[in-house]
């Protein structure tokens, strides 16, 4: 079963890491570009790959013939163009966490992937592996009853990412989370503590909550500066509670104290393979495209920090993109 050939804009720590996954787990030629501005970081790719093509641009990496689809791994704030550059060209793309900060920008992508019938996928691996699965499991067959709230936290010593902040770098996988368990858009998001770095300067911690039928339903607590890392979901239903603890990359799916599942390592390989099938298999169910209400819900809390305190409404789509998605 052919994949055709991809590309990876993007040599960071993240994007080499996709390069040696798909080249060791599915085929050594699968990749056949790479691009980033940095020469040190294409030398970095050319070490795992010495046949791979290195552009010092994602334009130059753009023209490549017989390209597949492309894979994001740069800073958020430059998603947006990256993948509307990759769908005009008619490619498939695969981009990590956010669609575009800028929610008339993702809602443009989704509309024309749903449109095209474009592959686009949101690199949150997490939600391949076994936990993901069977904690889906148990909220669709009703194990925990009616939800009644979550708590996430994703806190430790991280390096501060100022060009997207604590909110667009660390709450991706959390508000997933809670779009998925709750099956809808919450309905307003209050920031009810915000840490600056200083008077004036980035947010480095946050407390968010999201509210849904006049009553707070989750609860996100994101840092990059504390000592100690944690990472951890809890989930209350009316029947039963659901705990999701990741230690030391290993992550334990426990109900009501039982331990139901385990991921040892991130499941990068099953969420790439979500993404590389379908395009090998056209007849293969495609994983959900619902990155649009992610980024909104990331837009409506990165306005609440501005506030701490207030609710705002989930910030709509511009009028002429949502008609856009609907007609799609």
């Amino acid at each position: 079963m052919g994949f055709g050939e991809y590309g990876i804009i993007g040599c960071g720590p993240w994007g080499l890491r996709l390069l040696s996954v798909l080249r060791r787990c599915f085929d050594e030629r699968l990749v056949g570009h790479v691009a980033d501005l940095r020469p040190e970081r294409l030398a970095a790719a050319a070490r795992i790959d010495p046949t791979v093509c290195l552009h010092a641009s994602h334009e130059s990496l753009l023209q490549s013939p017989g390209l597949t689809g492309i894979l994001v791994a740069t800073p958020t704030p430059t998603h947006g163009d990256l993948v509307e550059a990759g769908l005009e060209r008619g490619l498939d793309v695969y981009v990590e966490k956010v669609l575009s900060m800028d929610l008339a920008q993702a809602g443009r992508i989704e509309g024309r992937a749903l449109r095209e019938g474009a592959r686009l996928q949101l690199g949150l691996p997490w939600q391949h592996g076994p936990v993901a699965t069977a904690l889906r499991g148990l909220l669709d067959r009703g194990t925990l009853g009616a939800l009644r709230s979550l708590q996430a936290t994703r806190v430790g010593a991280s390096p501060l990412r100022r060009s997207e902040g604590v909110i667009w770098d660390l709450l991706p996988h959390d508000v997933a989370m809670v779009l998925q368990a709750m099956g809808r858009v919450p309905q307003a998001v209050r920031v009810r503590e915000a840490v600056q770095e200083a008077a004036g300067a980035e947010l480095v911690a946050v407390t968010v909550e999201l509210g849904l039928d006049d009553r707070v339903v989750a609860t996100l607590r994101a840092s990059w500066v504390e000592d100690r890392t944690v990472r951890s979901w809890v989930l209350e239903g009316e029947a039963g509670t659901a705990r999701v603890d990741e230690i030391e990359r290993r992550r334990d799916l426990r109900l009501d104290g039982e331990t139901l599942a385990a991921d040892t390592d991130e499941p990068l390989e099953e969420a790439l393979r979500a993404f590389l099938l379908p395009a090998a298999d056209p007849g293969r169910a495609a994983p959900g495209c619902w990155g649009v209400d992610l980024s909104r819900v990331l837009a409506t809390a990165a306005e609440a920090a501005n506030c701490p305190g207030r609710w705002l409404p989930i910030l709509p789509l511009p009028r002429e993109v949502g008609g856009e998605i609907a007609a799609a």
